[in-house]
């Protein structure tokens, strides 16, 4: 098996409004857009073109929706929209836990034979934990996400004279300019 992978490499300028000093500045951004397909889903080799239409639009939207860190080069600030710290969806511990629901349910089964009760205690169970917990893990993973959010922006914007020389160093090699 074959898989047939296509890649669109482009770059563009992405505009900034400084959110405290309402500076306007642009920087370049490059990014990549891939899409693969295996050989047993287009043994003629006939997808190519489609593959190569994904991965430009791939590219085109990482250019519009994603950001790089770049400080505004009048006062240093980095925007808040360039902050991305790590995401865990409350689905996904919601989830963890229903299948730890699934298999304790199991080995109770197992343990004592072919009994309907435990079955259905454990669907209950199972039920339960998955609402409760991902109603739990919404609140906390969102507590969370904003301390970090909040932390890595502080940090970020706490020595703004550095920030504005590191600004200075990317207008020096061509990644940032000024937008009027």
């Amino acid at each position: 098996m074959e898989i047939k992978t296509v890649t669109a490499v482009g770059s563009g300028w992405k505009p900034v409004k400084c959110e405290k000093c309402d500076h306007l500045f642009e920087y370049q951004m490059t990014r990549t857009g891939a899409a693969s397909m295996t050989d047993v889903l287009d043994p003629s080799g006939s997808g190519r073109d489609g593959l190569a239409d994904a991965a430009s639009y791939e590219l085109e939207y990482k250019l519009k929706s994603e950001t790089e860190l770049m400080p505004c080069p009048v006062c240093g600030t980095y925007q808040s929209d360039m902050i991305h710290p790590m995401e865990i969806h409350p689905g996904w511990v919601a989830g963890g836990l229903a299948l730890a629901a699934v298999i304790l349910l199991a080995l109770i089964d197992l343990a004592l034979g072919d009994v309907a009760v435990p079955a259905i205690l454990g669907l209950v169970l199972v039920v339960g934990v998955a609402g409760g917990s991902y109603k739990w893990a919404s609140g906390f993973l969102a507590r969370r996400w904003e301390q970090a959010y909040q932390g890595t922006y502080a940090r970020l914007n706490k020595d703004l004279e550095r920030n504005k020389q590191r600004a200075a160093a990317f207008r020096e090699k061509g990644l940032l300019r000024d937008r009027e």
